[in-house]
């Protein structure tokens, strides 16, 4: 499974509806996944972060593979892209 990480909460209290949906949007995407793949590479060991900021603007969603390599994707307009190339990421 996806794990989560919130970072900030005192940020989090403050977040406006904007923020708090696109959290919410990325963690229903993650729930029952255990990995995503971008491009030909899986990541199965991977954590969601979330940095709260008090809008859509400082609030970061991210996919971070757990074991520390470079492989991450974040959250934009609905959907996960890996930071590396322009693709959507499969979350698996």
């Amino acid at each position: 499974m996806i794990t989560i990480q919130e970072y900030n909460l005192e940020g989090k209290k403050r977040a406006d509806s904007e923020a708090i949906e696109a959290v919410n949007t990325a963690i229903g995407l993650i729930a029952n996944k255990k990995g995503y793949k971008g491009g030909n590479e899986v990541t199965w060991n991977a954590e969601l972060s979330i940095y709260w900021g008090h809008n859509i603007y400082t609030t970061s969603i991210r996919l971070n593979d757990a074991r520390g390599s470079n492989d991450s994707a974040y959250f934009c307009n609905g959907a996960f892209w890996l930071y590396r190339y322009p693709v959507e990421v499969e979350l698996c």
